[in-house]
C-alpha cells in the first residue's frame, strides 16, 4: 500500500475534484465511505439536476472547526490517498473504512477515542484506491501533532499489507525514486509527451553525471541536451553551492518561467553531496561551462573497439568483486554497486536519449538496486573508481541509435551479469526491493541483448586489454580540445530546501 499526502488551503475545491470526474475522467460512481463520526452515509453530497454533486455543505462541515481553532495552519487541508496495487483483492467499503480511520488515528490527526480530533472523510471511486481530505482544526479548539506523520503513514502502510494479505511494498529505506504525480502525468498527455518532463529529465541529468568529470563537463553534456541548471548557494558563505536545480528548455509555467526540479527530488543519487562525490577534484567554485565537443574525436575504429572492450571488462571484475565481498563484507562492494549503476545510465543515456527505452528501463531498475539505505554515500574504492571511468568512456565512444550496435552488445551482457551480482548483494543484506529491483534490471538487459555464440561469461579482452585501467579515458583526453573542466569546491553537505531534498 502506498500512501501520498498532499496540503492546501481550500477544502471546498478539494471535495469537488473528488466528486467530479478528474483529471482523466477515472472517477467513477464517488462516494463517502468513511468519516471522522462513523456516519459517512450522514455527509453523503446529494446530486443536483444536472448531476453534480453538491458539495458545499460537506466542505463547510470539514471547514467548521477552524474558527474556533486561532492557530490553525494556512494550509489547512490534509490530503491523504492510500493505493493499493492493482494485483490486490478489492477491498470493500467497510474495510476502507476502517483503513482511513486507523490512518488518520496513526499520523495524530483524529486519535482514536479523542472526541476532540479533527474532522475527516473518506472517498471511493476506485477499487484500489481512497482519498481522505482531513481540517486540521481540532473540535476542541488545538491543532494536531503532525510529528513525523510521513514516517509514521509508511509504518501503517506496511502493517496493513500484512493485515490484509496485500502486496508488500519497501520500507522507507530513501532508495526509491519520486515518482511523477498526477497533475505532472496528465500535464505530460495534454501536451503531447510520451512521458513526465520530470522522467526525462530524470533520465538526462542522470547520464550527464555519469559520463562527466567534473562540474563543467556535466553542465556541457546537459547544454547539448537542452537542460537547464540553477546553483543554490549558501547564505552564510556566498559563492559556496548547496544545491542544484534542472529545468528543461520550453517547459514552462502559465507565466512563462521554467519548471524546476530540484536534484534530489529527481532521484536520491542527483542531489548535490551526491554528484560531488562522484568528483574526485573540488576546486574553488563553478566557472563558466566549456563549449561542448566530441571527447572522442580523432579515435580510430581500433581505439573505439579497445575502449569497448576495457569497459566490458571493468564491468565484468567488478561483478566478480561485489560477489566475492556479498558474503563476507557486503559493505566493501556498496561503492562498486553505485558506480555501476552509472555505467549503465551512461550507457542508456548515450543510446537512447531522452525519450529512453528497454536500455533506460533497466538502468533504472538498477539505480534503485546501488543506491545505499538511508541515502548514505559509500566510502570510496578502487572498483568503484574503475566503475566510473568505465561509465565515462563509454559515454565517450556511445553512439545514439535505436539499441546498442554489435560493440556495445557485449557490455550489455556484461551489465546483466553485474545487475545479478547486485541482485546477490541485496539479498545478503535483506534488501528484499532493491534485490527484486536488480534482477529486474538483469532480465530486462538479457532480453535487448541476448547471448551470443561466445560464451558471455569469459572476458572478451582477457590477454589482450590495457594493463592501465586509465587507458581508455586517457585515450579519450588525449583527442580532447580545451582544457580539463573543473567542479565546484565542497559544499555544506546540505539538501537546500526545494532543491535536493
Amino acid at each position: 500500500m502506498i500512501g501520498r499526502v498532499f496540503r492546501g488551503a481550500d477544502a471546498y475545491g478539494l471535495v469537488k475534484y473528488l466528486f467530479e470526474e478528474g483529471r482523466r475522467n477515472e472517477h467513477v460512481n464517488p462516494r463517502l465511505v468513511g468519516s471522522w463520526d462513523g456516519f459517512p452515509a450522514a455527509h453523503e453530497p446529494a446530486v443536483g439536476a444536472h448531476g453534480k454533486a453538491r458539495v458545499a455543505t460537506l466542505a463547510a462541515t470539514l471547514k467548521a472547526p477552524l474558527a474556533g481553532c486561532p492557530g490553525a495552519p494556512d494550509k489547512y487541508v490534509y490530503h491523504l490517498m492510500l493505493r493499493n496495487h492493482d494485483t490486490d483483492r478489492v477491498l470493500t467499503d467497510a474495510e476502507w473504512a476502517e483503513v482511513a480511520a486507523r490512518a488518520m488515528a496513526r499520523v495524530g490527526i483524529a486519535p482514536q477515542g479523542e472526541p476532540g480530533g479533527c474532522r475527516w472523510v473518506a472517498v471511493r471511486h476506485d477499487d484500489n484506491h481512497i482519498h481522505v481530505a482531513a481540517t486540521l482544526a481540532r473540535e476542541d479548539g488545538g491543532t494536531p501533532n503532525l510529528w513525523r506523520d510521513f514516517v509514521k503513514l509508511r509504518e501503517f502502510c506496511r502493517e496493513t499489507e500484512q493485515r490484509l494479505g496485500l502486496t508488500g511494498t519497501a520500507p522507507a529505506d530513501k532508495t526509491a525514486t519520486p515518482r511523477a504525480g498526477v497533475r505532472e502525468q496528465v500535464t505530460a498527455e495534454r501536451g503531447g509527451r510520451a512521458e513526465p518532463v520530470r522522467d526525462s529529465l530524470r533520465r538526462t541529468v542522470g547520464a550527464a553525471a555519469a559520463g562527466s568529470a567534473g562540474y563543467e563537463e556535466f553542465l556541457a553534456r546537459l547544454g547539448v541536451e537542452r537542460v537547464q541548471v540553477r546553483p543554490r548557494y549558501s547564505e552564510r558563505q556566498p559563492g559556496q553551492v548547496t544545491g542544484l536545480s534542472f529545468a528543461l528548455q520550453g517547459h514552462t509555467d502559465a507565466a512563462g518561467a521554467p519548471i524546476w526540479f530540484g536534484g534530489g527530488t529527481l532521484a536520491p543519487d542527483l542531489s548535490w553531496p551526491k554528484l560531488r562525490a562522484r568528483w574526485e577534484a573540488r576546486p574553488a567554485g563553478p566557472g563558466p561551462a566549456p563549449d561542448a565537443r566530441d571527447a572522442a574525436a580523432g579515435l580510430t575504429d581500433a581505439d573505439r573497439q579497445r575502449m569497448w572492450d576495457e569497459a566490458e571488462r571493468v564491468v565484468r571484475e567488478a561483478a566478480e568483486r561485489i560477489r566475492a565481498d556479498a558474503e563476507g563484507d557486503p559493505d566493501a562492494a556498496a561503492d562498486a554497486a553505485w558506480a555501476g549503476s552509472d555505467a549503465m545510465s551512461a550507457l542508456a543515456g548515450t543510446v537512447e536519449g531522452p525519450g529512453g527505452g528497454p536500455l533506460s528501463e533497466a538502468a533504472d531498475a538498477l539505480s534503485r538496486a546501488g543506491r545505499e539505505v538511508g541515502r548514505r554515500t559509500p566510502a570510496r574504492t578502487d572498483t568503484g573508481a574503475g566503475l566510473r571511468l568505465a561509465a565515462r568512456t563509454v559515454a565517450a565512444v556511445a553512439v545514439r541509435t535505436s539499441g546498442p550496435d554489435a560493440r556495445a552488445r557485449a557490455l550489455v551482457l556484461a551489465l546483466a551479469a553485474f545487475a545479478a551480482a547486485v541482485a546477490d548483494l541485496r539479498v545478503s543484506q535483506q534488501g528484499g526491493h532493491q534485490a527484486a529491483a536488480a534482477r529486474l534490471s538483469a532480465e530486462q538487459l538479457r532480453a535487448v541483448a541476448p547471448p551470443a555464440r561466445r560464451d558471455p561469461t569469459r572476458p572478451a579482452t582477457r590477454g589482450r586489454g590495457p594493463a592501465d585501467p586509465r587507458a581508455p579515458l586517457l585515450a579519450v583526453r588525449r583527442h580532447r580540445a580545451g582544457p580539463t573542466p573543473t567542479q565546484p569546491g565542497p559544499g555544506s553537505g546540505q539538501d537546500g530546501p526545494g532543491l535536493d531534498r
